[in-house]
This record gives structure tokens, C-alpha cells and sequence, in this order.
């Protein structure tokens, strides 16, 4: 979308998931590490092609915790920001789904029965990660987006917007 950006000249924000990997421990037949979706805390690098691709020279280390002037670009006359899951609350997300059900863990609890996104919901009385409530209780990520919509109140004030995703927001309706 570089060209339809530039061509827009247009301020733009990308808002994508970190998507961490690591290694699981396992070999393939050639004897290689099995590279496969984990926890931020437990990653070495990205799955993300985005990310990989607009920030090619940058650490993994670096990436977790980029500022936002060094994830803000130029393409042309277009200025481009990259949104993507932050440290939030002592914990880094590795997910939009993880980000949201760290946030927002008691809303999710209070609506369970009524998620239609939703498997396993029993897991939401244990105490384990948001990270593992995602990759567990996650039926389908597209209902589990439209049961957070529609669950709302009004104003939808009654849950929180992740870090990550407000940034990109506020930072499209400056100037």
C-alpha cells in the first residue's frame, strides 16, 4: 500500500500485531529449531512481514520497545505511523486479542456466556496469561472483535481501547 499512501498524501497509520516467535524447544527433521507463535517474554524476533519489512535494521529488542518518532515515516509527501503492541501495564502483548483481554479481562468475564468468539470460557476464573486466555479461548477472532462491539454501551466507554491502538488514533487527528 506504499503507492496508494504516497498517492493519498495523506497522514496514515498502520495498526498490526507485534506477532512474536520463538523457539519451541523441538526439531524439524533437518535438525532446525521449530520456530513457532509464543509470548513476548519468551520471543526472539517477529513473524511479521510489516514490521520486518519497515523496520528491516532494527533489533528485536530495539522493536519491543521503539519509540513513536522512530516508528514514524515518510514516504513521499505521506507521513506513516506504525502502530503495534507496547509494554502496557507490565505486560507486553503479542496480539490485538491479547492486548484487549489484558485490559479488559473483567469486561470479557462479566460478557463470556453471551461471547460467540469465545471457547473454553472457564479459563477466564484461572489465573493464566492473557497471552494463554488468547490462544485458548479464542473461537474466532472476527466475532470475538464484533462481541466487544456488541457488548458496548453507548459510548463505548465501558471498555478500554489498548495502548497501541489510542496512540495511532491520537496521533492521526494531531495537526
Amino acid at each position: 500500500f506504499e503507492k496508494f499512501m504516497e498517492f493519498l498524501g495523506i497522514k496514515c497509520v498502520v495498526i498490526t500485531d507485534i506477532d512474536s516467535i520463538g523457539d519451541a524447544g523441538n526439531k524439524n527433521k533437518k535438525g532446525d529449531p521449530i520456530i513457532e507463535a509464543c509470548a513476548v517474554d519468551k520471543s526472539m524476533d517477529t513473524s511479521n512481514s510489516t514490521l520486518k519489512d519497515f523496520f528491516s535494521d532494527t533489533s528485536w529488542e530495539d522493536l519491543k520497545t521503539l519509540p513513536l518518532d522512530k516508528r514514524t515515516l515518510s514516504i513521499g509527501n505521506t507521513s506513516l505511523l506504525i502502530c503495534y503492541q507496547q509494554n502496557e501495564s507490565n505486560y507486553h502483548a503479542r496480539s490485538f486479542e491479547d492486548a484487549f483481554i489484558h485490559i479488559n479481562k473483567e469486561y470479557i468475564k462479566g460478557n463470556k456466556v453471551t461471547f460467540k468468539g469465545l471457547q473454553n470460557k472457564d479459563l477466564f476464573e484461572q489465573d493464566i496469561s492473557a497471552y494463554e486466555l488468547a490462544e485458548k479461548c479464542i473461537k474466532k477472532k472476527t466475532h470475538f472483535a464484533l462481541d466487544i462491539l456488541y457488548h458496548s454501551n453507548d459510548d463505548f466507554s465501558n471498555w478500554k481501547i489498548p495502548a497501541y491502538i489510542k496512540e495511532g488514533l491520537l496521533w492521526l487527528k494531531k495537526d
